[in-house]
């Protein structure tokens, strides 16, 4: 019975352990997204000024750097492959706004510091993506394998850090859970960075995704019990398999 508690309390504090790690990678996705946003919004100001209805072809802040990135000082666009980096319908709708352009190329020194800029914006993206996230990931699963299983470990890290961990997972009743992070800004290192106006953080799984829209808010409603009994199993540790 002792050696069982002792397991049970290393591997707690195990979780704990992973789930500060997380709160830090997380914070570090954070300060990479907001140096994004910082750097996109001078670029666009600097750029804007060459192709000036790029942005509202192109509203995604990554998507944007990439194709101003190629885009540059180039007069006939048709000569890149924008296709790498824009879909086939944003490529569409540059090409023909680019044909009509008449704006005046960048200075030398203007181009430089825009692909200065986007290429920081981009290492910050690719470390975000390649590092951080799948270190997330790859910790979720010991912190709450049972919420894993149910929302996939993107979401869990997402519902965990907006309400502060495990221990604060199992006081929410299931009704509230279905409003965690609604009408806030998701967190930045995970899923979105849009604000969720209308719905919470479990919105976002694959239970909820896969049903038609008339019915998601039914599935949220049992999703949230389902959640509100795995935590409960997790933070007991009990159920570690995730079956």
């Amino acid at each position: 019975h002792g050696a069982a508690q002792a397991d049970g309390g290393s591997q707690a504090s195990a979780a704990s352990s992973d789930f500060e790690a997380v709160l830090r990678a997380n914070a570090l996705c954070v300060q990479a997204d907001e140096s994004v946003v910082q750097l996109h919004r001078m670029v666009s100001e600097v750029f804007g000024k060459r192709f000036p209805e790029l942005e509202s072809h192109v509203p995604d802040p990554v998507t944007y750097l990439r194709a101003a990135l190629a885009i540059g000082n180039t007069t006939d666009i048709s000569t890149l492959d924008l296709g790498s980096v824009l879909s086939p319908a944003q490529t569409m709708a540059v090409s023909m706004t680019a044909a009509e352009l008449r704006t005046a190329p960048l200075s030398g020194e203007a181009l430089a510091a825009v692909k200065a800029a986007c290429l920081a914006a981009l290492e910050r993206e690719r470390l975000k993506t390649e590092m951080l996230f799948p270190f997330i990931a790859s910790r979720m699963p010991r912190i709450a394998p049972n919420v894993v299983a149910l929302l996939g470990p993107d979401v869990t890290a997402q519902l965990l850090s907006a309400v502060g961990g495990l221990d604060k997972l199992v006081a929410i009743p299931s009704c509230n859970l279905q409003v965690v992070g609604k009408g806030e800004r998701a967190l930045h290192g995970f899923a979105r960075a849009a604000k969720m106006q209308h719905f919470g953080i479990l919105h976002e799984c694959a239970l909820v995704q896969e049903c038609l829209p008339e019915h998601r808010a039914k599935a949220m409603r049992v999703v949230a019990g389902r959640v509100a009994l795995a935590s409960r199993l997790d933070q007991s540790r009990t159920g570690l398999s995730g079956a």
